[in-house]
């Protein structure tokens, strides 16, 4: 389980409405980590918005017990395409009033097939449960084209994002609707104002945005502008890079470990089945031996018996084939007749 800040919410609006035929774009992309902390990102292909941090607070200070059905719902999983209209939903019926993090954010937990979240307002005495299933299909890799823009940054500003906001919402009326095009125009030293200028073939629009940060001192800049700064900032976004990487390989790895733990516990219980059915083959085997060793004693009494009577043919034959021999007593009781009797002498 993972605590997820409400803020989260407006990661819904930047999602497209539908699906391009290559990524599923209409959800939010989560990702949470062994370390408690996570990655929510959402794009329709043109803006990208991309959360990285810490999760609020430690998942056992979330009261689960209190919100229904949530300490049943599964938690397998580290990865979900979850509907933006769902995300929209759970974060807005999160309660915002409580100062306490573990209450009021948002827990989650990724099951296989569908997410469940849950929340809690001890004020008000109120809690929400709601799965949400998955959306299948891929997410574009965000984290790379995050990482080669780091890399090959030339030119940056910083500018508070109502005023930016603002001035961008005034100029939309004064754009040409078939471009709605502006460009950014920054100056080669920080600190100078930033030209905003729209596209209109027949007005001028032009605005300027003052960035957040001073010039700094003479020396400062030069520091910036060193080799060595340069070299150092290139790093940082190879870095960067990397380590996003090794993450998304890292998650892979602990839910293929999930799902192989499944599998090995299914190829024992075949395994189990195999040998009851082994030692029961091995027993009719047994039997089947001890019934043949029968037969065969069987076998050779009946050799044994079919020896002896024809032995006994073979001595009646030849009395019966030579008179002057005594023939055998008769096999009945019957007495002898007078003539019998006479030959017998």
């Amino acid at each position: 389980m993972h605590l997820l800040p409400t803020s989260l919410a407006k990661l819904a609006d930047v999602s497209d409405a539908r699906d391009s035929t290559r990524f599923s774009l209409s959800s939010v992309h989560l990702r949470v980590h062994g370390d408690n902390t996570f990655i929510a990102e959402a794009t329709d292909s043109k803006r990208v918005l991309r959360v990285t941090g810490p999760c609020l607070a430690d998942p056992n200070e979330f009261p689960s017990t209190t919100v229904p059905n949530f300490d049943a719902a599964p938690n397998s999983g580290m990865e979900a395409l979850i509907p933006a209209s769902g995300w929209r939903e759970v974060f807005s019926r999160a309660t915002k009033s409580n100062k306490k993090p573990e209450i009021a954010g948002v827990a989650v937990k990724i099951g296989k097939d569908a997410t469940t979240f849950g929340a809690a307002d001890t004020f008000a005495a109120k809690t929400m449960c709601e799965t949400v299933r998955h959306i299948e299909g891929r997410y574009p890799p965000i984290a790379d084209v995050m990482g080669q823009c780091q890399k090959n940054n030339r030119l940056a500003f910083a500018a508070d994002p109502v005023l930016l906001a603002e001035l961008l919402r005034a100029m939309i009326p004064l754009i040409d609707e078939g471009t709605q095009r502006v460009e950014f125009l920054v100056g080669d030293k920080p600190g100078k104002p930033v030209l905003v200028k729209g596209f209109n073939p027949s007005l001028c629009v032009e605005g300027l945005i003052m960035p957040l940060a001073a010039g700094e001192p003479e020396e400062k800049e030069e520091a910036e502008e060193s080799p060595e700064v340069t070299a150092l900032e290139k790093r940082l976004g190879l870095v960067t890079a990397e380590r996003d990487g090794l993450q998304v390989e890292r998650d892979q790895f602990a839910q293929a470990a999930i799902e192989k733990g499944a599998e090995v516990t299914e190829l024992r219980s075949r395994l189990a089945a195999r040998e009851d059915r082994i030692a029961e083959l091995m027993r009719m085997i047994d039997t089947i031996q001890h019934n043949a060793r029968g037969l065969v004693d069987d076998r050779d009494r009946l050799q044994a018996e079919n020896a002896r009577l024809a032995s006994r043919s073979v001595t009646l034959s030849e009395a019966l084939n030579h008179p002057g021999t005594v023939r055998p007593a008769p096999l009945s009781a019957r007495p002898l007749s007078r003539r019998e009797r006479l030959q017998g002498v």
